[in-house]
């Protein structure tokens, strides 16, 4: 009898100690589901839900762009969302073992940094918001507002396009829309998405409605 009322006390004791209890990540995955559900987040609304999280055994590759060399660091696993950089560091693999760098000096930072920010968050800054119940996209700006609509372009106080919007591109020797080049970079590294959002923010950013 004193054994089997140890043994049940135990199997009480166990029990007890088995009790689940949910993690952060297990009430943030709850709260982005509920949200899904609710409408209130979509991957329209916040394209930084397709973004890609880095393995924790990727390896770092380094990335030398632009005449002047300026070094970025990337996992591997994150830039081989793009078919290009994939072949690239394939083919970095067998010919020179141990040498994870790639050099772009064709291309702008600021061009590569966005691209580099789209892959491992969905969007870059300023990111692509989508009214769902007016059925209209705007940009957001530094303070997270809505500030951009798609019928009118973004103007700086002095009247002029805002300077986040344009950058000096050395290939072509002047000044142009940073979501235009962001969009040819796209096209080379075979991201069809980034593409697709960098022509909705130049048509944001100059006043065109792309549909």
């Amino acid at each position: 009898m004193f054994k089997r009322s140890f043994a049940a006390s135990k199997d009480k004791a166990t029990k007890s100690r088995k009790i689940h209890k949910r993690s952060f990540r297990d009430d943030a995955k709850s709260r982005l589901h509920e949200a899904l559900k609710a409408g209130v987040v979509t991957p329209d609304t916040s394209p930084s839900l397709g973004g890609a999280s880095p393995k924790l055994n990727s390896a770092i590759v380094t990335i030398a762009v632009g005449k002047d060399q300026r070094l970025f660091a990337a996992h591997e696993d994150v830039l081989s969302r793009s078919p290009w950089f994939a072949e690239a560091c394939r083919e970095q693999f067998f010919t020179s073992p141990g040498q994870r760098r790639i050099n772009l000096p064709g291309e702008e930072p600021e061009v590569f940094s966005a691209v580099l920010e789209y892959l491992y968050k969905g969007d870059y800054y300023p990111r692509l918001m989508h009214d769902r119940k007016r059925d209209r996209w705007s940009l957001e700006d530094d303070e997270g507002d809505l500030t951009m609509q798609s019928i009118s372009p973004r103007p700086n106080k002095t009247g002029g396009l805002n300077a986040l919007a344009l950058i000096y591109h050395h290939a072509v020797g002047d000044t142009i829309l940073r979501d235009t080049a962001i969009y040819c970079a796209a096209l080379r590294f075979g991201l069809p998405e980034l593409q697709k959002h960098a022509l909705r923010k130049q048509g944001l950013q100059s006043g065109i409605d792309v549909a």
